[in-house]
C-alpha cells in the first residue's frame, strides 16, 4: 500500500499556508515520521521540509504526485509531539503553519549553523585516593594545587574551575609535571550563567500550607492530571513549592519546565534551580545568542538536562517525558507573544500538559481575573499560601496624596515621608527599590505656544528625551533624532521639556543622596549581554544601596536586606484607554511591595499617587487581592468587559493608509453580510467597531481595525470559529489581517 507525507516546504521569504504532498518511495531508506526533516523536489529545485503527517491517502492526482527526497542528516528531526503542537498552534491562534512550526524548530535551523566551540580542560590523570593522598600531604603554601585537586575530585565543570581559579592553566601545568593531571579538549557545551557562583543548597523546613500544596500536586502528577492555581502572598514560598515538586518529577523519571515572566528573574530562579539540581537545569530565553540556545536545545533533546527555566518560549523545551509545567507570576502580560505567531504562553503549557498527561501549576500574589474566576469556580484546583514563611509580617504600606505635597511646595518625584524612609535605609545600611514604570529622563517635549508635542515621523506618537544621548527616542520604532531648537509644528523657539522618566529619577537621587551608589534597570541599561544578571548580582552583593527601575524590578526580587519600597507614580497604568488599566495597577503595586520585608527588618512601602482614592490602589496598599478581585469583577460586569465577554481584533496594518482602510473596510462589510445570516450571533454580538487605530501609525505602518465584542457563553468559541473562517474564506491567496483574541492592550 502506498504512503504518503504532507511535508511544509522551506521556501525563504514566503509563507506558505499548507503542506505539499509527496509520496514516500517503497525503498525510502529509513522511517518516516511526522517531525522529520527531509529534501523535496520543489518546482526545478531541491528544497529542505519538514514532515507534518502521514497519509494512506492524497487528492494529488496519480500523475502529478512526485517522490519525497531522502533525509536531511544535518538537522535535527522534531518529535511528533511538538508538530501536533505546532498544528494545534495554528488553528488556535489563527497563523500559518509555518509560523506555529517555527516556534518548536531547533534555533538556527534556518540561518547558518552555529560552528562547535572547543576548549581545554583539566582532568585527573590519576586515582581519586592518590589525589586525596595529595592533597593530604601538599604543604599549604601550595594552595592554587590544593584548590585545583580538590575541584577536580568534586568533578567541578569548566566554568567552576575558571571562576574559583582563574589562572588555573598554570596550575594544570604544574601539576601535570607531576603526572596527576592532563589537559583534555572537548566540544563545549554553552551553559548560561555558568560564571554565577552556587551553593549546595538544603531544602528549608516547610510550612503547614506548603506541605499540603506540594501534597496535593504530587498526587494530581502520580496520576498524570491536574491544573492547579499556586496563589500565595508574596514571600510566601511558591519557589519552594515549585523546587519540591520538580524533585518529585525527576525521581519519576520526568521533565520539568519552569517560565518565569522577565529575562531579569531568570538568573535568579536558575540559581535556586542550579543549587538543587545542579547540572541538570538548562536556560531558554531570546537574550541568549544562537549558539547557546542551539546547545541548550540539544541539551533538553539529548537527555541530559531534566529542568528547563527561562521566558516565555521556554515552553518549547523539546522534552518527550513532561511531568510538570510551572507558569510562575502566571498574571504577567509577557507571556503573551506579540508577533506571529501571537500565542499566550499559558494556554500552550495547558495544551503541553494535556498532550502528555503532565501537571500545570500556575502561581501569582496577583493573579489574572479569568483565571482567579476558573480557580473560584472549580475549573482549576485552588492552593493557597496564605502567609509568608518564617511568620514574617507583611510590608507597611502608606498612600502619598502628591496633590498634598504640590500644594505644600514640593514639586520633586519623592515625597517627604518617601525622602526619609530612604534615609532612615541608608543609615541602618538597608537597601532601597524605587518604581517608575516610565524609561528616558523626560516623557515628552512640548511647545510652550501651540501646545504640540514633538510626536516621531514615522509613528503616531511623542517621543521621549534621552539626555544620555541627548536623543529624542521612539519607544515604538526606536527612531532617534537630536532635540529640535524649534517647534516643528509653529518655529516657536518655545521648546520645553516634561514629565519624568528613570533616567531623570537617577539625576535627582544623586542631588537628594549624594554619595550613595545607585542602579538603575530599564531597558536601556540591559541591552547587553547578561546585564541584568550583572544588575542584580550587583546589587544583591551590597554594591548599591538603590535599586531603581521600571517593571523589571517590580516581581521576583528576592533580597533580604530591601527594607523599602517606593512607588514613584503608582497612576501610571490606571489612567491608560484599556479596560485592564485597574488590575495592571493592583498587580504593579502589589508585587513591587513585596520586594520589601524580606528579611528579618520589617518593611515599609511609599505609594505616591494623584489618584488615592482608586480601590485598585487602596486594596494594594492593604495587600487585599479577594476584596479587589470583587471590586473590580463587579465593574467589569457592569461595563460588559472579559471575562463576562469577549473581544476579537482584526488589524490591517499598510505602508499605504488609504489601502489599509479601504482593506478593512472591505472585510468589515463582508463579515456583517455573514453575521446577519448566523443566528448564533443574533443577542451576543454587544459591539462592531471598524475604525482606525487609536496608534494609527507605527513604524510607518497605517493600522485600521475592526473590533467585536461578545458575549461569554458556550456559544463563544463557535463564533470565534466562524468569524476565523470567514477570514480564511476572504482573504484567501493574500495578506490576512493579524487576529487577536481578547487582546492585553486595544491601542
Amino acid at each position: 500500500m502506498e504512503r504518503y507525507a504532507r511535508v511544509l516546504v522551506d521556501v525563504a521569504g514566503q509563507e506558505l499556508e499548507q503542506g505539499f504532498d509527496y509520496r514516500i518511495p517503497a525503498d525510502y531508506p529509513c522511517a518516516v515520521s511526522p517531525g522529520m526533516s527531509v529534501t523535496v523536489p520543489f518546482g526545478k529545485r531541491k528544497l529542505a521540509g519538514l514532515v507534518l503527517e502521514i497519509m494512506q491517502k492524497t487528492d494529488v492526482p496519480p500523475d502529478r504526485i512526485r517522490d519525497m527526497g531522502p533525509p536531511r542528516y544535518d538537522g535535527e528531526a522534531v518529535s511528533e509531539e511538538m508538530i501536533r503542537l505546532a498544528l494545534w498552534m495554528a488553528h488556535r491562534y489563527h497563523c500559518s503553519v509555518q509560523e506555529a512550526v517555527r516556534c518548536v524548530l531547533p534555533p538556527g535551523t534556518r540561518a547558518d549553523k552555529a560552528k562547535p566551540q572547543t576548549y581545554t580542560k583539566p582532568v585527573l590523570n590519576v586515582s581519586k585516593e592518590a589525589a586525596g593522598l595529595f592533597i593530604d600531604t601538599c604543604p599549604p603554601s601550595r594552595k592554587r594545587q590544593i584548590l585545583l585537586m580538590e575541584l577536580l575530585l568534586s568533578d567541578a565543570g569548566i566554568g567552576q574551575i575558571r571562576a574559583k581559579l582563574p589562572e588555573w592553566q598554570a596550575v594544570a601545568h604544574a601539576l601535570e609535571k607531576k603526572g596527576l593531571v592532563r589537559t583534555e579538549t572537548a566540544v563545549a557545551q554553552r551553559i548560561p550563567y555558568e560564571q554565577i557562583p552556587v551553593e549546595p543548597d538544603t531544602e528549608p523546613e516547610l510550612m503547614p500550607e506548603q506541605e499540603q500544596a506540594i501534597g496535593r500536586i504530587r498526587d494530581a502528577m502520580a496520576s498524570g492530571s491536574g491544573t492547579f492555581y499556586l496563589f500565595g502572598v508574596t514571600g510566601s514560598g511558591k519557589t519552594e513549592v515549585y523546587l519540591q515538586c520538580a524533585k518529585y518529577a525527576m525521581q519519576t523519571g520526568r521533565s520539568t519546565i519552569i517560565l518565569v515572566p522577565e529575562i531579569s528573574l531568570t538568573p535568579q530562579m536558575v540559581k535556586r534551580f542550579r543549587a538543587r539540581f545542579g547540572e541538570s537545569v538548562c536556560v531558554f530565553h531570546s537574550a541568549l545568542t544562537l549558539a547557546e540556545r542551539r546547545d541548550q536545545w540539544q541539551r533538553v533533546k539529548n537527555g541530559t538536562v531534566k529542568v528547563a527555566v527561562g521566558a516565555r518560549s521556554a515552553i518549547f523545551a523539546p522534552f518527550d517525558d513532561l511531568g510538570l509545567i510551572v507558569v510562575d507570576e502566571e498574571h504577567e502580560t509577557s507571556y503573551l507573544s506579540e508577533h506571529a505567531p501571537r500565542y499566550d504562553a499559558v494556554e500552550v503549557a495547558q495544551e503541553r500538559c494535556r498532550m502528555h498527561g503532565a501537571t500545570l501549576v500556575m502561581g501569582s500574589a496577583t493573579p489574572s481575573l479569568g483565571r482567579y474566576a476558573k480557580a473560584l469556580d472549580g475549573t482549576i484546583t485552588l492552593l493557597k499560601l496564605n502567609g509568608r514563611v518564617r511568620g514574617l509580617p507583611m510590608p507597611e504600606v502608606s498612600i502619598v496624596d502628591m496633590r498634598e505635597e504640590l500644594k505644600a511646595g514640593n514639586r520633586s518625584m519623592f515625597s517627604g515621608q518617601l525622602k526619609e524612609a530612604i534615609q532612615n535605609a541608608l543609615f541602618n545600611g538597608q537597601q532601597t527599590v524605587l518604581f517608575l514604570n516610565r524609561r528616558g529622563y523626560h516623557t515628552f517635549v512640548s511647545c510652550r505656544d501651540c501646545g504640540e508635542a514633538v510626536k516621531c515621523p514615522h509613528c503616531d506618537v511623542s517621543m521621549t528625551y534621552h539626555r544620555t544621548q541627548n536623543r529624542l527616542v521612539c519607544h515604538y520604532c526606536g527612531f532617534e533624532m537630536y532635540p529640535p531648537r524649534k517647534c516643528p509644528s509653529c518655529g516657536s523657539s518655545r521648546i520645553r521639556y516634561f514629565g519624568a522618566g528613570t533616567q531623570r529619577i537617577e539625576d535627582e537621587l544623586q542631588t537628594l543622596f549624594p554619595g550613595v551608589k545607585t542602579l538603575r534597570m530599564d531597558r536601556d541599561t540591559t541591552r547587553t549581554k547578561d546585564s541584568h544578571e550583572q544588575i542584580l548580582s550587583a546589587f544583591g552583593r551590597g554594591e548599591a544601596q538603590i535599586l531603581l527601575g521600571t517593571q523589571m524590578v517590580a516581581k521576583g526580587l528576592d533580597f533580604p536586606n530591601i527594607t523599602v519600597v517606593g512607588v514613584l507614580a503608582a497612576d501610571t497604568a490606571l489612567h491608560a484607554p484599556d479596560y485592564t488599566g485597574a488590575e495592571r495597577t493592583f498587580q504593579l503595586i502589589a508585587q513591587v511591595a513585596g520586594r520589601a520585608g524580606r528579611g528579618n527588618t520589617p518593611g515599609r512601602v511609599v505609594v505616591q499617587t494623584y489618584s488615592p482614592e482608586e480601590a485598585a490602589i487602596c486594596l494594594a496598599a492593604q495587600h487585599d487581592y479577594p476584596a479587589f478581585y470583587e471590586d473590580e469583577m463587579k465593574r467589569r460586569q457592569e461595563g460588559q468587559f472579559p471575562p463576562f465577554t469577549r473581544f476579537i481584533r482584526f488589524l490591517f496594518t499598510d505602508t499605504d493608509g488609504e489601502r489599509a482602510k479601504a482593506q478593512c473596510e472591505r472585510f468589515a462589510e463582508f463579515l456583517k453580510t455573514k453575521i446577519r445570516a448566523e443566528k448564533v450571533f443574533h443577542g451576543r454580538l454587544l459591539q462592531f467597531r471598524c475604525t482606525e487605530s487609536p496608534l494609527a501609525r507605527i513604524d510607518n505602518r497605517y493600522r485600521y481595525q475592526i473590533v467585536l465584542k461578545m458575549i461569554e457563553d458556550e456559544a463563544t468559541d463557535d463564533m470565534t470559529e466562524d468569524l476565523m473562517r470567514w477570514d480564511d474564506e476572504f482573504h484567501t491567496g493574500q495578506a490576512r489581517p493579524v487576529m487577536e483574541i481578547n487582546p492585553h492592550h486595544m491601542v
